[in-house]
């Protein structure tokens, strides 16, 4: 009796140390003290969906979820489940066959109560108790490796599970990185477009203050109608000047300081030049007058003498000349090199003026026009404190042209 007690508490011992058998649900215990019982339908890295007895289903927050117990795989897996059934149904063969053992032991030890002594009675019960006692061990040593085969099944599969939820969520989590790569990226090119159209108004801004800071005649300048005559007619006036109003400063000034400076370095050289020279030819003159005259009178006989004097002094007087000419040459040179400037300069203001007729004008408000005008405008007197008779009217007329 004593020995069956024992067996059947080994195996209600060997049932509760494997507690796992006894759930038949996922159980997620919340951070609130909360416990909920379901079954998990699918999980990510920020929830949990869950799929509770009635058949209502739930989202979770993995953030207020403390622990996730994850349902026996028996209840899932047919085969373990048949299984844990053929095991369940051994262990039950078992106990009969030792009920039945132990049926024939007492009815065997009753008859040799009545037919041997009692020492030998005794021994045999000793050693029918050992028996039966090595037997109970040994069967329940098979259960339990068997048992201990299944709990290591069952763990694999929860084992297994866990790696597949784990590989989904690695692989969400690459997801979410790839979608956020192409956020930041897509947030680069915003802030780069940004910066660019921040750009183009700040300086769109400073063309608008300085137009607003232009006088009235940088206004007229912009928004006049253009003809590229205009800059040709300026030029043609004085080189450069056409080049200068087109906003072209640096071609203005080559042309202006270039034609300036050859012409008047030319107008001067052969000016001084054309001057020495007609100073030399007149004082050769004279000296050859004198010295015929002086040979005439002193030598009448010796022709060919005074004839050598007159042309010594005639080679002497032309000698002279060669400077006021070489400098007469050097002013027709920068003269004529003034007049090639010159003619490169309406060429270029030419091209210039078409370019430059080609921008539209702009319409500013308050924009002086050429022509007559009347303008009529009030005015106050300050020494006056009645507004009636401080005001007045002030007449303009005038004519306004743009050059």
């Amino acid at each position: 009796m004593r020995i069956q007690y024992l067996f059947k508490l080994s195996i209600l011992f060997i049932l509760f140390l494997n507690p796992s058998m006894l759930l038949f649900s996922d159980t997620i215990y919340l951070k609130s003290g909360k416990v909920i019982e379901g079954k998990i339908v699918s999980q990510n890295s920020q929830k949990v969906d869950l799929e509770k007895e009635n058949g209502k289903k739930t989202s979770l927050s993995k953030k207020s979820i403390l622990r996730i117990v994850y349902k026996d795989p028996e209840t899932s897996d047919p085969d373990l489940k048949k299984e844990n059934t053929s095991q369940k149904k051994k262990i039950a063969k078992k106990e009969t066959e030792f009920k039945s053992k132990k049926t024939a032991s007492t009815e065997k030890k009753s008859q040799n109560e009545i037919t041997n002594s009692p020492e030998l009675a005794g021994i045999e019960q000793k050693l029918d108790k050992m028996i039966q006692q090595k037997e109970i061990d040994l069967e329940l040593r098979k259960e339990e490796l068997s048992i201990k085969k299944s709990e290591n099944d069952r763990f694999d599969t929860l084992l297994k599970r866990e790696e597949e939820i784990l590989s989904e969520e690695k692989a969400l989590l690459k997801e979410n990185r790839y979608i956020l790569q192409e956020e930041l990226e897509k947030e680069r090119k915003e802030r780069a477009l940004l910066e660019k159209r921040v750009t183009e108004l700040e300086l769109k801004n400073r063309r608008l203050e300085m137009f607003l800071s232009m006088d009235e005649g940088e206004v007229a300048y912009y928004s006049q109608k253009r003809d590229s005559m205009d800059i040709v007619k300026r030029s043609m006036i004085f080189p450069g000047w056409g080049q200068r109003y087109a906003k072209d400063e640096f071609s203005g000034n080559a042309f202006s300081v270039t034609f300036l400076t050859t012409f008047s370095l030319g107008l001067l050289s052969y000016t001084s030049g054309k001057y020495s020279e007609s100073n030399i030819r007149e004082e050769t003159s004279t000296t050859l007058s004198q010295n015929a005259f002086l040979l005439s009178q002193v030598s009448s006989t010796n022709s060919s003498l005074s004839g050598y004097a007159l042309y010594s002094s005639y080679q002497k007087g032309e000698s002279k000349l060669d400077d006021p000419l070489l400098r007469q040459q050097f002013g027709k040179t920068l003269l004529i090199t003034s007049i090639l400037v010159y003619g490169a300069n309406l060429l270029h203001a030419y091209y210039l003026g078409n370019d430059w007729a080609k921008i539209t004008p702009k319409n500013y408000p308050g924009a002086p026009a050429s022509g007559w005008y009347w303008d009529l405008n009030p005015e106050s007197n300050p020494n006056h404190t009645n507004a009636s008779e401080s005001r007045g009217v002030k007449t303009e007329l005038g004519y306004g042209f743009l050059f």
